[in-house]
């Protein structure tokens, strides 16, 4: 190291080395985060559309809804990078004029419907936000199915 520094020529490359470093560990440290992000919302993608895959085929009522929404939950639940704490998600429907539904169990046959989950960051994200108003939504669209299913396992 003392070599480096003694040379005009070694002293830049230590100057170099030390305005480099602290960049590539902030671009790691954004990858990662970024990274993080990605993968809850690939999950959550996944869930929604599951979700409403199970609503479109199974739609007799509240029972047939609560164990269609398990599946988000088993989703999230599911990936290692939602530990930070307890699950925050809310699930809301909506039909075709997009006004908001209690239940989509409740419409008719053919009737569209959409899905949307909306996940709270369980960590904060340094120099973006706090993790207070970080939300991932997915939404996915799909309607009733009103030929005979089989019934609906847990």
């Amino acid at each position: 190291m003392k070599a480096l520094i003694k040379g005009e020529r070694g002293s830049t490359q230590v100057i170099e080395l030390v305005l480099i470093i602290p960049i590539f560990v902030l671009i790691l440290y954004g990858s990662f985060e970024v990274w993080k992000v990605v993968s809850v919302k690939q999950s959550l993608d996944a869930a929604v559309g599951r979700l409403a895959q199970c609503l479109r085929l199974y739609h007799e009522g509240d029972k047939d809804r609560e164990r269609c929404e398990r599946i988000i939950q088993m989703e999230l639940e599911g990936n290692s990078l939602m530990d930070g704490g307890p699950l925050e998600l809310t699930i809301e429907y909506y039909d075709a004029s997009d006004r908001q539904i209690p239940d989509p169990t409740d419409l008719s046959c053919n009737a569209i419907f959409t899905v949307e989950g909306k996940v709270k960051l369980p960590w904060d994200i340094p120099l973006v936000s706090s993790g207070d108003n970080m939300y991932l939504i997915s939404k996915h669209t799909s309607f009733i199915e009103c030929e005979p299913r089989e019934e609906l396992t847990p």
